[in-house]
């Protein structure tokens, strides 16, 4: 009897296996799945936007280049609100686009998004939220109409003049 009762449990858990295996998030799927992004005022550059991410993490040393590229993802497909009940729609118009283009956007994030966003270096801040969680927040300047126009060219959103 215990050896049936053995022999099942080690089957089942034989069985569940693959799906643990396929359940581990990429690093780059998790830091995507844990920030928040708004409005951090109006005074951005002209085609610019000035935005606050905030990114839970368990590493308070949190690069910049992740910043950037959450700040990037958020403007991109997130949207974000500001003062005043106003909103800023995805630039990208809808998540659809990055699950069609996901290639693209794998490179994208891995290589050129960071570019297209510039950090104010006095604006982090670090909170500890328990054990082994912090918030890690900073105000991020995103080149809209710059990463709007890239888009454009590579053909993954379309144009504004598109629809007529």
């Amino acid at each position: 009897m215990n050896k049936l009762f053995l022999s099942l449990i080690i089957t089942l858990l034989c069985m569940s296996m693959p799906q643990w295996a396929g359940a581990k998030e990429k690093p780059e799927d998790a830091l995507f799945n844990n920030y928040t992004i708004a409005s951090a005022g109006s005074s951005a550059s002209d085609g610019c936007y000035l935005v606050r991410v905030n990114v839970t993490t368990k590493n308070a040393r949190l690069s910049d280049a992740d910043l950037a590229r959450c700040a990037v993802h958020g403007v991109l497909f997130k949207g974000f609100s500001g003062d005043n009940r106003h909103f800023e729609k995805p630039l990208a118009g809808n998540a659809a686009v990055e699950v069609q283009n996901e290639e693209y956007f794998k490179k994208f994030f891995e290589n050129q998004a960071a570019s297209y966003a510039e950090l104010l270096p006095t604006s982090r801040s670090v909170t500890k939220m328990d054990k082994k969680r912090y918030v890690v927040s900073q105000v991020v300047e995103v080149r809209k109409d710059q990463l709007r126009h890239t888009l454009q060219d590579a053909g993954v959103i379309r144009g504004l003049n598109s629809a007529f």
